[in-house]
């Protein structure tokens, strides 16, 4: 990630009040689910933070190009499944908050 856009990502996230967490994001080609799968990744990668597919090939596809990016990613649980609220309320909220700070980030830069 390019760091002045983390470092923006910080700091608008802190003024809008939003609890973060600034760290490795690993990639896969499955959904992870169950404590065996988590367990696998922590061995290899103890501090990572989540597991997606989408954000190493916009990460490769920007590095190639020379252009700067930053992954950013909102979760409804973990792979243990403990979710707060269902996915159908997560999905509103996230998307409300997303637009949010997009547009923070973007007046920001």
């Amino acid at each position: 990630s390019d760091k002045t856009f983390v470092s923006t990502f910080e700091a608008v996230l802190s003024k809008e009040e939003m609890t973060s967490k600034i760290g490795l994001i690993a990639t896969g080609d499955s959904f992870i689910a169950g404590q065996e799968k988590i367990d696998v990744i922590k061995g290899h990668f103890p501090q990572v933070l989540a597991v997606e597919m989408e954000g190493a090939a916009i990460a490769q596809a920007a590095q190639a190009t020379g252009k700067p990016f930053v992954v950013v990613r909102a979760m409804s649980d973990t792979a243990a499944h403990d979710a707060n609220i269902t996915f159908d309320e997560f999905i509103i909220e996230a998307g409300k908050r997303s637009a949010q700070v997009l547009m923070a980030f973007l007046k920001a830069l």
